[in-house]
């Protein structure tokens, strides 16, 4: 990459209504799917076009990323020739297994219902906080607007009490 790279980030059914004003993705020299393994109509569209812009342009790229997915299913689609009454070879196609970590994950679930969860979900992560010596809390929120309360919450708990904290907001309208 170089200072006139440009990333996009977009998702699988905007990148569908592109390809329908700009079949060959002129524009772009690579596509990168992630997730593949959720697999959607859109993803079924994406791998016929992208492998017809793949036999087309020699100056394309795509990298197809996935947990789960069947990845020599894949590669084989992607490899496979589409006129067999043509001489033309198939696609070269590079597979490549990164071993992934796993981290043991632990599921509390409460005994009772509250009536308050955004407040049960900071009690519970102080209790985490005080009770625990390492280890880390992914909390699930249902909108920016909890997601910054949370944080606040936590910023002003962590302050006053002297704790490290170290919050990490993640959700769609973060700044890049």
């Amino acid at each position: 990459m170089n200072s006139n790279t440009r990333v996009i980030f977009t998702t699988d059914g905007s990148l569908v209504q592109e390809l329908y004003s700009n079949p060959l993705l002129d524009q772009y020299s690579v596509v990168i799917l992630d997730d593949v393994h959720e697999r959607s109509v859109n993803y079924d569209i994406l791998f016929s076009f992208l492998k017809r812009i793949l036999t087309l342009r020699k100056d394309f790229r795509v990298i197809i990323t996935s947990a789960t997915a069947d990845t020599q299913a894949i590669a084989d689609f992607f490899a496979f020739k589409r006129d067999y009454k043509k001489k033309e070879e198939p696609l070269k196609v590079k597979k490549v297994n990164i071993t992934g970590r796993l981290h043991e994950v632990n599921i509390h679930y409460l005994k009772e219902p509250t009536k308050n969860y955004f407040l049960k979900i900071f009690q519970t992560i102080v209790y985490i906080d005080r009770e625990k010596s390492h280890g880390n809390v992914l909390v699930f929120l249902t909108s920016v607007e909890e997601i910054e309360g949370m944080i606040n919450m936590l910023d002003s708990y962590s302050s006053e009490n002297k704790r490290r904290l170290k919050l990490l907001p993640l959700h769609a309208k973060l700044a890049h």
